[in-house]
């Protein structure tokens, strides 16, 4: 008897067991989702009022203006949160910060891709505003790039993970292509910027805009930007000394001097770099070229260097100068370059950056 019992004890709790699995989730609701309508369809409204009622606050003025934000942060951890989010986007009454800030608060968000379909949906909505504000949603979670060995040592960089939809992919290439607004398009480029490593489309439509001088600046500067960070070191052999020698735009001249370290100590891209820095009329091109220049520790560049602080006509270019020569290896040309300027120049702030460089050089 006391087997037969114990037998349907089991029996009993077995059954139970298989009735939580597969009714469970009608019973107990599933997890990460609200009440549902009549017609059976999630009900977001909640998260959606509780979002529009932040970013009215929000507009109130900056009291407790990271609170509103945090909020916004903890409606958007759950999938319906984010659901709600998408379809916020879309409505044409919102305003453009609110706008703004609700895609900010999407973009590098681990789980965004489970609304990837939506956003992609919102990217041929009429109002270029909404095709804005699903671009820069569309961004994908932020990674370290293991390190990059370059002559002047290592560096990490962060980057952006690569989108791995590769249906997703297919789809922006095509709407970048037909997009006409300038703004949106600079930002579909942003989008798939971090795509260039593993999808060769990518990588050609972007070279494609970066060389293209009927392209829009912004569209220009964003294609360049996206090729120096993600791009193979052949194409940048292409793109970044054309950039620097004949594009008219300081804004896309600017995006190529934000090229990865580890890419400069090419002879092609140094000799572009060591053209910037002596012919450049922009002081913030000559700045950008010099500190890249840092990565080659080539004889090359450590001449162009020397020759930009004794003769840069801008003091911020030999403030500069001045400190990035204490990167370079101690010589003898360094050390009596550094000495003249601590002793000679005209500005009192190169002076001291001279002096701040020679300690350090004789430190080593």
């Amino acid at each position: 008897m006391r087997t037969r019992a114990l037998i349907a004890v089991v029996a009993g709790i077995c059954v139970l067991a298989l009735a939580l699995v597969f009714l469970g989730p009608y019973v107990l609701g599933r997890p990460d989702e609200g009440p549902t309508d009549q017609a059976g369809q999630i009900d977001l409204s909640a998260y959606e009022e509780s979002i529009k009622t932040q970013l009215s606050l929000l507009k109130q003025g900056e009291k407790d203006y990271f609170q509103r934000l945090t909020k916004i942060q903890a409606d958007l951890c759950t999938a319906d949160g984010r659901k709600a989010a998408v379809r916020l986007l879309g409505q044409p009454s919102l305003e453009p910060t609110e706008r703004h800030v609700i895609a900010r608060s999407l973009a590098g968000r681990e789980g965004t891709l489970d609304v990837l379909r939506e956003l992609l949906h919102l990217l041929e909505a009429q109002d270029a505003e909404v095709r804005l504000a699903a671009a820069a949603a569309i961004s994908t979670p932020m990674k370290e790039r293991p390190e990059l060995k370059t002559p002047s040592g290592t560096t990490v960089m962060t980057v952006r993970a690569p989108l791995t939809d590769k249906e997703a992919r297919a789809k922006l290439r095509g709407l970048l292509e037909r997009e006409t607004d300038s703004r949106v398009k600079a930002a579909l480029v942003e989008t798939l910027a971090s795509s260039i490593e593993i999808d060769p489309q990518v990588e050609k439509a972007c070279r494609e805009l970066a060389l293209d001088s009927q392209a829009a600046e912004m569209v220009r500067a964003s294609a360049v930007g996206a090729l120096v960070r993600y791009g193979e070191v052949g194409v940048l052999q292409e793109v970044i000394p054309s950039v620097l020698s004949g594009d008219n735009s300081e804004l896309v001249r600017c995006a190529a001097l934000s090229c990865r370290p580890d890419r400069v100590a090419d002879a092609r891209i140094t000799a572009a770099l060591t053209s910037t820095l002596a012919t450049d009329e922009s002081e913030s091109a000559r700045i950008g070229a010099l500190r890249l220049l840092i990565h080659a520790q080539s004889p090359e560049a450590r001449a162009a260097m020397l020759t930009a602080l004794k003769g840069d006509p801008a003091p911020e270019v030999r403030v500069d100068c001045a400190w990035c020569l204490a990167f370079l290896p101690k010589d003898t040309s360094v050390l009596q370059a550094l000495q003249a300027a601590a002793s000679n120049d005209p500005s009192e702030m190169v002076r001291q950056a001279a002096r701040h460089s020679l300690a350090v050089l004789s430190e080593e």
